[in-house]
């Protein structure tokens, strides 16, 4: 006996599924909506964890989190850019990350776990920078590190203190739209050997080819040579790999009329260089 289906009934039946899906999809809204202002209430307690947080607990400074990094936004380059707080939720750790950041999301981040009711500074530890992927990084290419001629970690016996440093020659292109007449180059070498040891060696003011200045200015588009040594840190690290080594190479300039521009515009891998010292300087 064959099975007969009228016009109507299936039309009944579409319209059914339809309204099935209807409500189906107004509870998913409606639980997402609710979903979404749960998160912004627990985002909105994690923000004021942090704000109301001594900056220094156990010290003399009576700052809480917030005002000392209103008060940071407030000076030198920092003075004329426009911060706000941003919460974002890590769920890999049940932590959130509060920030007071620029529209480059370039500023300050801290830790808060509401399960603990604690909150920890990510600026100001590279174990926790790197936990969290934080990065003192420019990506607008204003300046660019370019024509490496020279890298390399080495021993240095004769220096003062003695011990292992990184050196770096190389170019640096202003591709802003900026003549520079006043810069600085330095450079941060961080080398983390595990949770309990971290070493964070700064590099000298690298010498830039010719003196910058009103008379020499650094134009856009040309290139001006660096040349990057870090201060020495314990040689008895060399027998030891690392688990991450990092330089950094920061800049600082300015022109006359109120440009002012700072952060790192290059990170250098390290690690393998580290590594490999021992047979660089086997009987060093």
């Amino acid at each position: 006996m064959t099975t007969l289906w009228s016009g109507k009934m299936k039309s009944q039946s579409v319209k059914a599924c339809y309204l099935l899906a209807a409500v189906s999809l107004t509870f998913l809204t409606v639980s997402c909506s609710r979903g979404n202002e749960a998160l912004e209430l627990v985002k909105k307690s994690a923000l004021e964890l942090v704000k109301k947080s001594p900056y220094q607990p156990g010290s003399e400074n009576t700052q809480t989190v917030a005002e000392w990094a209103q008060a940071q936004a407030a000076e030198g380059t920092n003075k004329n850019v426009e911060y706000k707080w941003v919460v974002e939720y890590k769920q890999k750790y049940q932590t959130y990350v509060v920030s007071y950041v620029d529209i480059d999301e370039r500023g300050w981040f801290w830790e808060a776990d509401l399960k603990k009711n604690t909150v920890r500074s990510i600026t100001d530890s590279w174990l926790m920078k790197r936990k969290y992927e934080v990065s003192p990084m420019r990506h607008d290419g204003k300046f660019l590190l370019e024509n490496v001629s020279h890298e390399r970690v080495d021993l240095k016996d004769n220096s003062h203190p003695p011990g292992i440093a990184y050196a770096l020659q190389a170019e640096i292109k202003n591709n802003s739209d900026h003549r520079i007449t006043s810069a600085r180059v330095s450079a941060k070498l961080v080398v983390i050997y595990g949770e309990s040891k971290v070493i964070d060696q700064n590099g000298d003011d690298a010498l830039l080819s010719g003196r910058i200045s009103t008379e020499n200015p650094w134009k856009p588009g040309e290139s001006r040579k660096i040349s990057i040594e870090t201060i020495p840190y314990d040689k008895v690290y060399r027998d030891y790999a690392p688990e991450d080594a990092f330089c950094y190479v920061f800049v600082i300039v300015s022109d006359p009329i109120g440009f002012e521009y700072s952060g790192a515009i290059a990170q250098r891998n390290v690690k393998d260089m580290l590594i490999h010292l021992k047979e660089l300087s086997p009987d060093r």
